[in-house]
């Protein structure tokens, strides 16, 4: 005699699996490094000059440059655990468009409140950048380094 497979009819519905909950997308202007949250922040030069004419007399001003294309980049270090200002760092920025390479030494800047490190560059319209940043401290071996992109608008 052939045997045929017997098929049951289940009453038992399988348990829905829950969706997994959505992750959080990484933000791209935070790098940690070294043990230091590393934020990038930007502004173009043409804020940084409408913002500085509406400043009282006798204020600080930063020294922005002519032309068009420029903005201040500036880095933001926290301590990791802490979240307590890094002040003591020598911070350079190397901005590459794969053709050109600008390399600056970043001034300490106080603003509101806050500490950061920042210095003007010059980006192209439309041009992809790599934004490369060392950072050095006192007593510290060797530099943190933190890898950021920006595309010009």
């Amino acid at each position: 005699p052939i045997r045929r497979p017997i098929f049951y009819r289940s009453t038992y519905a399988l348990p829905a699996i829950p969706p997994q909950p959505p992750v959080a997308a990484a933000d791209p202007h935070h790098k940690v490094a070294s043990g230091m949250d590393v934020y990038l922040g930007m502004v173009s030069a043409e804020s940084v000059r409408a913002s500085q004419a509406g400043q009282k007399p006798g204020a600080t001003a930063l020294d922005v440059p002519s032309g068009r294309g420029y903005y201040h980049l500036n880095i933001s270090l926290a301590d990791n655990k802490t979240q307590a200002p890094v002040t003591d760092a020598k911070v350079t920025i190397q901005v590459s468009d794969g053709m050109t390479l600008q390399t600056r030494d970043l001034t300490l800047v106080a603003a509101n409140n806050a500490v950061s490190y920042g210095g003007f560059f010059r980006f192209d319209s439309g041009s992809a950048y790599n934004i490369t940043t060392e950072i050095k401290r006192p007593g510290l071996p060797g530099a943190a380094v933190a890898k950021f992109e920006f595309k010009a608008p």
